[in-house]
């Protein structure tokens, strides 16, 4: 949560100048900002400690994106390529190719989009 809080708080002040005022209570009422901030803060302003923890903070963001977002695209993709390659009866490599345009053509609509709101 320190992390967490320490991060998005600098994001604000770059972007908007404002500080980011977080409180964290207990189911039963209690204030514990006080408490997590002088646990978080021991392991973030220590450069040794710091490190081990960040690069545990990392790895756990790391297995979180792989087993969400990762996984289930790779099993999508494997299935498509089952079904177009097996039932469908297309070649494999004219699959690839399509696939990749495919690919192409997403990531440049992709970028002509995000020119746009920015």
């Amino acid at each position: 949560v320190e992390s967490f809080a320490r991060s998005q708080d600098s994001v604000l002040r770059q972007r908007a100048g404002l500080p980011l005022q977080c409180r964290v209570f207990a189911t039963d009422g209690s204030d514990l900002t006080g408490k997590l901030h002088a646990r978080g803060s021991s392991y973030l302003d220590d450069d040794d400690r710091g490190t081990g923890m960040r690069r545990r903070l990392l790895l756990l963001s790391l297995r979180r994106r792989l087993l969400v977002r990762v996984v289930p695209g790779v099993l999508l993709w494997a299935l498509a390529f089952a079904f177009v390659v097996d039932v469908l009866g297309v070649r494999l490599d004219i699959a690839l190719a399509i696939s990749l345009g495919a690919l192409a053509l997403q990531t440049l609509v992709m970028a002509i989009d995000t020119g746009r709101h920015r």
